[in-house]
């Protein structure tokens, strides 16, 4: 079943983008479908960008971590 929680604002992009695509199909809008769709692509490009971001910090601290238990070995 579909829960609508008050700090989950998904639900609202995809009954934007739904909206909007009846819209355009329903002749109502004549967007191109990339800005019918673009609620959700944002969404999509904040959570890839976020994610990628951390991601990105996770394997550079890994990084530094295996170079520094090296640098400690190396000296015993």
């Amino acid at each position: 079943m579909l829960k609508f929680d008050d700090k989950d604002y998904t639900w609202f992009l995809f009954a934007l983008s739904l909206i909007f695509a009846a819209a355009k199909v329903f002749g109502f809008i004549n967007w191109s479908w990339l800005w019918v769709f673009s609620p959700m692509l944002i969404a999509l490009g904040l959570f890839i960008l976020c994610y990628g971001t951390a991601g990105i910090v996770m394997l550079v601290k890994k990084h530094k971590a295996k170079k520094e238990l090296r640098r400690m070995c190396k000296h015993d």
